[in-house]
């Protein structure tokens, strides 16, 4: 992803607070509810239409059709119960081992918010998409965040030379 296309993405984060919304499922990400379990929607402000679900404790678990990642100290948080797995997570949480980068597998919680240094969602459309606010809090570090930097860039490069070899086979 260029530098001019990020800066757009940063450019319309918003920081208005949208009210919570019920959803009755975490296992699967459909409009329909099943009754398995009751959560709260987060706005997330990349895009008006990301959400983050938080559980009634305030766990933060993943987005609609998204994983959620925080960053404290230069160590990746994300839920490791309550959440769909999906390849572009376990893909991320390889390369964060690769490059290094300690992933604790406890949820961000909506009272640690104003803690987070960076954060970020990532999905199979997605790949990596760094975060500059949720519910109005602005992330202590710049959009990307340095370990969402390396991580974005570690994913390119994996991903670009995956795709030659693809092209190279003859």
């Amino acid at each position: 992803m260029g530098n001019e296309i990020l800066q757009s993405l940063v450019d319309l984060a918003l920081g208005i607070a949208a009210p919570d919304l019920q959803m009755l499922t975490v296992h699967i990400k459909l409009g329909g509810f099943n009754g398995m379990g009751k959560f709260r929607f987060r706005r997330l402000f990349i895009f008006p239409r990301l959400f983050l679900m938080a559980a009634d404790d305030g766990k933060l678990l993943e987005g609609l059709s998204s994983n959620f990642y925080g960053v404290i100290d230069d160590t990746v948080y994300t839920a490791e119960e309550g959440v769909l797995s999906g390849t572009t997570r376990d893909f991320i949480l390889k390369l964060a081992q690769q490059l290094e980068i300690p992933v604790d597998f406890s949820p961000v919680r909506l009272s640690d918010l104003d803690k987070l240094d960076e954060a970020f969602i990532s999905s199979t459309s997605r790949s990596i998409l760094p975060v500059y606010s949720i519910d109005g809090i602005i992330m202590k570090k710049p959009v990307p965040g340095p370990v969402t930097r390396r991580l974005m860039d570690k994913f390119e490069s994996e991903l670009r030379n995956g795709i030659e070899n693809l092209l190279s086979i003859e």
